[in-house]
């Protein structure tokens, strides 16, 4: 609901513990069935998307439940922090409200990780070194982050040391599921753990729910090597006529792809090594000016853009963050890592930089999101991956073609 910009129950961490889950899972049910008395033929076109946005919407949640059962066995779905972030970031009431909303999230945190624990009956080794990972961030949210908003908020002496006291108390409960993850790791990493891989059938499944692009497993994956060779082939030509700049008197080996990844190796060198909020703010401001100038797609000038350095330890470059259909007046944020050197520094280099801001920022996500959340609620609320991704891909390949 938060999501959504719904902020009713903000003080509510839902614990997935088994009736929970049941209760849910009896809900979705009892919907899709209810679902069964319209004619989506007999809709209109703005009810009959919605329809279809709902209707995959229940069949994905229900599959997932009965066949996929990730929670199971990824131990990484079973975070806090994000609620506290949005509840901390959106400023749908004065500091002090939210802060007591933060308190009453607090005392479930507890409950939260123990049904975590009850239900990761078949945990893989990959997603178990993941929640591990975000662990890290998560205590420090409740054992600095926490403690310092609290303290510089305007409440009572008295409501200041029960939240640092539940601050501890959650400190604690993430200190102990760390613990248990650790010691599951080891086991894991000792007795061996079920595969993280999906298998052709359930793969196939799930792209069939959650893209619908009438292709299974190995259709994709012969798509995508046909598309691989395309690029190769493009990109050869481009790499050769970069070689004699970045190594005068050498040879263009004879292999293209050494050659191609020789020269982009040479060019992820071109890194930001300091102000890197800076430069992404530059860089972002350049495709707007662009896409403006070139009238390109409607820029809403009331909903502003906020960089911020991304929560936690994420490895994910970047992400747009928007409020829901129901906080319109909300702001998006565009969280950014900070890489320190390694692999993430040279992928997101100088040049490519620009791309990922394209594809999360201008005119990617977040003016996309800024006008779905003007559509359909539906089909903001129940949003698939799959366009929404598509059309950070457009944004790219459109900035590109259109000279950028």
């Amino acid at each position: 609901a938060m999501v959504a910009g719904r902020y009713e129950g903000a003080g509510r961490l839902v614990i997935l513990d088994a009736d929970t889950l049941a209760a849910r899972h009896a809900f979705i049910a009892a919907e899709r069935n209810a679902l069964g008395h319209f004619d989506p033929l007999e809709l209109g076109e703005s009810d009959a998307a919605d329809f279809a946005v709902i209707e995959n919407f229940l069949d994905t949640y229900l599959w997932t439940a009965r066949r996929l059962r990730p929670l199971t066995w990824r131990p990484d779905l079973y975070d806090v922090a994000n609620g506290f972030d949005i509840l901390l970031s959106r400023r749908f009431a004065d500091r002090e409200s939210r802060l007591r909303l933060a308190g009453e999230r607090m005392r479930q945190v507890p409950g939260f990780y123990a049904a975590a624990r009850a239900n990761l009956t078949n945990p893989t080794l990959e997603h178990t070194d993941a929640a591990i990972a975000r662990h890290r961030h998560n205590f420090r949210l409740f054992a600095a982050f926490l403690p310092a908003q609290i303290e510089a908020s305007k409440l009572s002496s008295e409501e200041k040391l029960e939240l640092v006291a539940l601050c501890r108390r959650s400190a604690v409960a993430i200190l102990q599921h760390g613990a248990w993850l650790a010691s599951l790791r080891d086991r894991l990493a000792k007795d061996g753990a079920r595969s993280s891989r999906l298998g052709g059938a359930l793969f196939d499944e799930k792209f069939a729910l959650e893209v619908g692009a009438g292709r299974n497993a190995v259709q994709v994956h012969e798509l995508a090597a046909r598309t691989r060779d395309e690029v190769h082939a493009r990109m050869a030509p481009l790499a050769e006529s970069l070689w004699p700049r970045y190594f005068p008197g050498t040879a263009w080996p004879r292999d293209p792809l050494v050659g191609i990844r020789r020269v982009l190796e040479r060019l992820g060198g071109d890194q930001v090594t300091c102000g890197y909020l800076q430069t992404v703010e530059g860089q972002v401001a350049e495709l707007r000016e662009f896409v403006e100038s070139r009238d390109l797609v409607e820029l809403d000038p009331t909903r502003p853009l906020v960089l911020r350095k991304a929560p936690g330890d994420d490895v994910i470059a970047a992400s747009a963050q928007a409020p829901g259909p129901y906080d319109p007046g909300g702001t998006t944020y565009y969280n950014i890592a900070m890489p320190a050197g390694g692999d993430l520094a040279r992928e997101y280099n100088r040049r490519t930089l620009q791309i990922l801001n394209m594809h999360e920022a201008m005119p990617g996500h977040y003016v996309q999101l800024t006008h779905a959340n003007r559509a359909s609620v539906v089909s903001s609320i129940f949003r698939n991956s799959a366009p929404t991704e598509g059309w950070g891909l457009y944004a790219e390949r459109l900035m590109l073609e259109q000279g950028f």
